[in-house]
């Protein structure tokens, strides 16, 4: 797997019960994601997942040894629970859409787990869904089921899919692109009160960052975000502000004076 801070990865829920309770798996699964756990612990790649994933890890189901390791990572700058907004709520009902009519069963929850990491333009999603043949669809309509099957597409968005298992992570890292590839891929991050998207090596430590994007820098050092990447688009300062916002209060108050002044300036001329 790629290392970096450039590098976006996204982890399923099962991947954090099993990194949590350290669970017996088959051989390399655990060792890939304790070298996965050690590069997010020493903020080499940005891990996102979605805040669905804390509502599917259950109290009675989980130590508080577990509970513990969880809550610790998630402090971390570099780890960063998304919200169900409106954009990946619509991206999920397109996927569901996609395979409503197909042979694969795709539930919510996990329809929620991949337009999450389409939207932020993860780079890989890490899960072990699908990794038992064993397992079968819950509903008997549908003759395929496991995210893993759905590697390299998922509902038409490109998207790598895998275990995080230790020859894969070797695998990734031996074709990443060279440091003297011609651009990198940066990732953009929006913090409150900043006025534009700053790059994630630049925002200060303890910020209060409000989501990551994917932009890419370019060899000349420039980085290109929103002109490429309509997710990239900072609000235009003409935009009007929300309603009832302090921020439009004060808008509205300057562009007030400024009326005030303007009318009192044509009566004197008038005058």
């Amino acid at each position: 797997m790629p290392t970096g801070k450039d590098h976006i990865v996204y982890w399923d829920t099962c991947v954090f019960l099993a990194w949590m309770n350290d669970e017996k798996r088959p051989a390399g699964d655990m060792e890939g994601l304790g070298k996965i756990a050690s590069l997010v612990e020493r903020a080499e790649v940005i891990l996102i997942t979605s805040a669905l994933t804390r509502a599917e890890i259950l109290y009675s189901k989980t130590s508080a040894e577990a509970m513990k390791k969880y809550d610790s990572l998630l402090r971390r700058s570099n780890v960063v629970p998304q919200n169900l907004d409106l954009q990946i709520a619509k991206l999920t009902s397109e996927l569901m859409d996609f395979y409503l009519n197909a042979d694969f069963e795709l539930l919510t929850p996990d329809a929620i787990h991949l337009a999450t990491a389409i939207h932020y333009s993860a780079a890989e999603f890490h899960t072990f869904d699908g990794a038992d043949e064993a397992n079968k669809p819950r509903n008997k309509r549908y003759k395929r089921c496991g995210l893993l099957k759905l590697d390299g597409n998922a509902g038409g968005h490109p998207l790598r899919i895998v275990r995080p298992s230790a020859e894969q992570y070797e695998l990734n890292l031996n074709q990443f692109p060279s440091p003297d590839a011609d651009f990198e891929l940066t990732p953009m991050v929006e913090v409150r009160g900043e006025s534009q998207l700053l790059p994630f090596a630049d925002a200060e430590e303890g910020a209060n960052v409000v989501s990551i994007k994917q932009g890419v820098k370019q060899d000349d050092g420039q980085t290109k975000g929103a002109a490429s990447n309509p997710k990239l688009q900072t609000a235009s300062s003409d935009s009007p502000p929300i309603r009832g916002s302090n921020e439009g209060r004060a808008q509205g108050e300057t562009t007030g004076e400024a009326t005030q002044t303007s009318e009192t300036a044509s009566k004197n001329q008038d005058g």
